[in-house]
């Protein structure tokens, strides 16, 4: 069993499921969790190696040599995995810059989570909905990209959720 290591969001490791055996999973918790070694679990996207004739479904993205990868990749964004970190294993890539909105956005698809009105967009509304989507407002602004703040601002159909039963935004 590998030790314990910090790893980082958005990289690709081995992990070994109980069920589908070894498979590559995409690491989206936010840096202060997946940076520090101290959390001993982390948030994840189940990944597999797809053929070249591969029809992605609608909860797919698809990642390949661009993000460091050997083979086309789907990722399943409609179910985020607990990962134990001590059965992290070797580190196969990273999703580019370039990607990692486009992902960030098939995940809020995927858990129907829809825009909100333009006028509301407000600091503090930006950082509720990074927080319920499961980033912090720091983590959103590493991605290095420019974040579309309305798509960010999106509300979700929880009623357990602070930003969703009707608090100030």
């Amino acid at each position: 069993m590998p030790a314990a290591r910090p790893v980082r969001q958005w990289e690709i490791y081995d992990y070994p499921f109980a069920e589908e055996g070894s498979h590559p999973i995409l690491i989206i918790s936010n840096p202060g969790r997946s940076e520090n070694e101290a959390f001993a679990e982390l948030n994840g996207l189940f990944c597999r190696s797809v053929r070249p004739n591969f029809q992605p479904k609608a909860f797919h993205f698809v990642l390949d040599e661009a993000d460091g990868l050997d083979n086309s990749t789907a990722v399943r964004c409609d179910h985020i995995w607990a990962l134990r970190r001590e059965f992290i294993g070797a580190r196969r890539g990273v999703v580019s810059i370039a990607r990692r909105l486009p992902l960030f956005r098939k995940v809020l698809d995927c858990f129907k989570c829809p825009p909100r009105r333009a006028e509301s967009k407000s600091r503090h509304a930006r950082s509720a909905s990074a927080r319920h989507a499961g980033l912090s407002p720091s983590g959103v602004e590493a991605l290095g990209v420019v974040v579309d703040k309305t798509r960010l601002a999106s509300r979700c159909e929880s009623r357990s959720c602070r930003s969703c039963r009707g608090f100030s935004r």
